[in-house]
């Protein structure tokens, strides 16, 4: 019995790393500061899924890029304050030269929220979100947001945790 479950459950992962493996983002906006309210299509991503938020890179060697960006981005004003520091290891994961760096990857029942949390939240709130509205140093930047919805299901947890740690391990 419990060798027709374990053969049961290979069968079923390797159909669930095929469906992982055809998995691709959606585009939902490029934005900024001062243009997200228009520029996010919000209608799209009313539903549940996995959602990647991308920043802007200038094209140049990505090292000195990252260099630059890690001194506006880890500044002390934003230490201990439930927001993301870069890794070293997935800013390995990125040495080519690209126009878009993934700066976080996160899953949500509802990522038209989960979206307006890293966008608007304070940066005095407990909530661990990138709080990019409060950065005053990096208004100016690009962004760009990315979903792929996933259907409502009573294993939706179990689908989406694997999905978003399968999509890390890909791109971020």
């Amino acid at each position: 019995m419990v060798k027709e479950i374990i053969d049961n459950l290979d069968d079923l992962d390797l159909k669930f790393e095929t469906y992982l493996s055809s998995l691709e983002f959606i585009e939902a906006g490029h934005f900024n500061m001062s243009n997200y309210e228009v520029n996010i299509d919000w209608s799209k991503i009313k539903c549940p899924g996995i959602y990647m938020i991308s920043i802007q890179t200038d094209n140049s060697d990505v090292q000195v890029w990252i260099k630059n960006f890690k001194l506006l981005w880890e500044i002390e004003e934003y230490k201990w304050k439930f927001v993301p520091n870069t890794k070293k290891k997935r800013i390995n994961m990125h040495l080519g030269t690209m126009d878009y760096l993934p700066l976080y990857l996160g899953k949500s029942q509802s990522i038209f929220h989960r979206v307006r949390q890293h966008i608007e939240a304070a940066i005095d709130k407990n909530t661990f979100a990138l709080k990019l509205k409060m950065r005053d140093n990096i208004q100016h930047v690009e962004y760009k947001l990315q979903y792929i919805p996933l259907p409502p299901s009573k294993h939706y947890e179990y689908i989406c945790s694997r999905a978003e740690f399968y999509l890390r391990n890909k791109f971020n």
